[in-house]
């Protein structure tokens, strides 16, 4: 009885461990390593002070846990850097119990849970805040849900699946192509005879209730999503199925080649029972569309590649049954993966980066096609924000009052806005007002076209637009990417045109 009592223990003492694993190396870098705030940081917290059912380029529920973790522990990068941190490392409790529904037991469970853990592109979504920790969580719960409905047929499950969906729909619309996959699963599987029952149209229904608000907001405004999602394919035009394909191995880690490979095999030959062929089947359908895209970024297949881990796992398992040492050397090359995690996340000190990626030979990368100095996009990012507003702040507090009193502060990207609104308390600045996505929404606001500082390359057309444009200062940080670094700060007085016919020519969706 008590070796029994112990074998069941194990597979919570190992997902334990690895959730006690990960959450370690992000408290430890979000306290004692990390760079700075990070841009998209900053735009969350600015629709954290504006909120609402909906944003151009996101669903709300991200913004409005950013909401409630900042009001419980502050807005220090820290306290938002928590909420990843905490979400990132629970959703290895559903992926652990999936591999242990689909009969996995500790060496299949080790392999899955390690090959999650030192993944790239699962560090960096748990580095900073955003909806992707969110979406982790989300996802690696909606995996176990369908492997338990397979494995058990309690109708009961369809209603966890149908709340958990709408809410990652109301995280990320990406859970749609999910859903597609799923439904293709149930009808290409002996799974089918569940379109005779109510269970999938209940869970639809309650997928679609979460949904709806945001579906209002964008009749509401014009449908701002669609407009935005159209508009970004020249952002990500560097972007092909060459480089979606080849990007899967860095950002999964080298050293999980093998294991996602034996997914695949795991998958399409060894799986006799088919427990996992809806899994299969949803994650050859999200690629598929992935790759008609053809303008995919490699981590938009991040939330489903877990499954490959998965299968990779068992597929390991299942094969060292008798030759044990043969799945540790397969665990002790995994952990040597773990050298790809200062690539991840900003666990080194700038320099001590430098130096590692030259060594390395990984030059600094952006899907985005911008110009980069010594940092990669992703950390370049981190620098510079607080610098901006305080030149900001020290044009706008050498203003007299009557003058700051009608003074707005534009930013022309939701980086530069939001570092405004971010440091507003810290410098005694108002909120800015801005063109890019949400921004733009947020209109005009109070500004009467009479005096306004923005942060800019150059003077370009300010001079047709005001009467009045002068060159106040210059803005420079080291590290930070180049095309947010040597601004210019100008003071622009008299709009030749009204607010209302301003806004109407600048909006910047992308």
């Amino acid at each position: 009885m008590l070796r029994a009592s112990n074998t069941n223990q194990d597979p919570i003492n190992i997902i334990f461990f690895f959730v006690l694993l990960k959450l370690i190396i992000h408290l430890y870098t979000n306290a004692f390593a990390g760079y700075g705030i990070f841009r998209d940081e900053l735009y969350l917290y600015a629709c954290t002070l504006r909120l609402d059912l909906g944003y151009v380029d996101q669903p709300p529920l991200c913004v409005w846990v950013l909401k409630v973790f900042t009001m419980i522990f502050g807005k220090s990068v820290f306290a938002m850097r928590l909420a990843p941190a905490l979400f990132g490392s629970v959703a290895i409790v559903p992926l652990g119990y999936a591999v242990r529904a689909l009969g996995g037991k500790k060496i299949a469970l080790i392999i899955t849970l390690t090959a999650f853990v030192i993944s790239p592109i699962y560090l960096a979504y748990c580095g900073y805040f955003s909806m992707n920790s969110i979406d982790l969580l989300l996802w690696n719960a909606i995996i176990f849900l369908v492997v338990k409905l397979r494995t058990t047929g309690h109708h009961i499950i369809w209603i966890s699946l149908g709340t958990l969906m709408g809410l990652a729909l109301m995280n990320k619309i990406g859970m749609l192509w999910f859903g597609l996959g799923f439904v293709l699963s149930l009808l290409l599987t002996r799974e089918r005879h569940w379109f005779t029952t109510k269970w999938p149209y209940a869970a639809a229904g309650i997928a679609l209730l979460i949904f709806f608000p945001y579906i209002i907001w964008n009749i509401a405004h014009d449908w701002a999503t669609i407009e935005f999602l159209g508009s970004t394919g020249n952002k990500y035009s560097s972007q092909n199925i060459m480089t979606f394909l080849s990007g899967q191995l860095l950002i999964n880690n080298p050293a999980n080649i093998v294991i996602w490979l034996c997914g695949l095999i795991y998958f399409i030959f060894m799986d006799k029972e088919r427990k996992s062929q809806q899994l299969l089947i949803i994650f050859l359908t999200i690629l598929a569309i992935l790759l008609v895209n053809g303008h995919s970024k490699p981590e938009y297949l991040a939330p489903i590649f877990v499954v490959l881990f998965i299968g990779g796992g068992l597929a390991v398992e299942s094969w060292t049954d008798k030759r044990r040492w043969i799945a540790y050397a397969i665990i002790g090359n995994q952990a040597l993966g773990l050298v790809a995690v200062p690539l991840a996340i900003p666990i080194l000190p700038v320099e001590k980066y430098i130096t590692f990626s030259q060594a390395t030979g990984l030059a600094p990368s952006t899907s985005e096609g911008h110009e980069l100095a010594e940092l990669p996009q992703f950390y370049a990012d981190m620098f510079g924000w607080e610098n901006q507003a305080k030149a900001i702040a020290k044009v706008y507090h050498g203003l007299s009052k009557e003058d700051r009193a009608k003074c707005a502060i534009f930013g022309d990207n939701y980086g530069r806005s939001g570092a405004i609104d971010y440091f507003s308390d810290k410098y005694e600045l108002p909120l800015s007002i801005g063109n890019h996505n949400n921004y733009w929404i947020w209109g005009p606001q109070d500004y009467n076209g009479e005096l306004m500082i923005l942060l800019s390359n150059d003077a370009g057309d300010k001079n047709e637009l005001f009467e009045e444009v002068k060159e106040m200062g210059t803005v420079y940080t080291k590290y930070a990417i180049p095309y947010e670094n040597n601004l210019k700060v100008y003071l622009c007085r008299n709009l030749r045109q009204s607010p209302g016919e301003l806004w109407s020519d600048i909006k910047s969706y992308n």
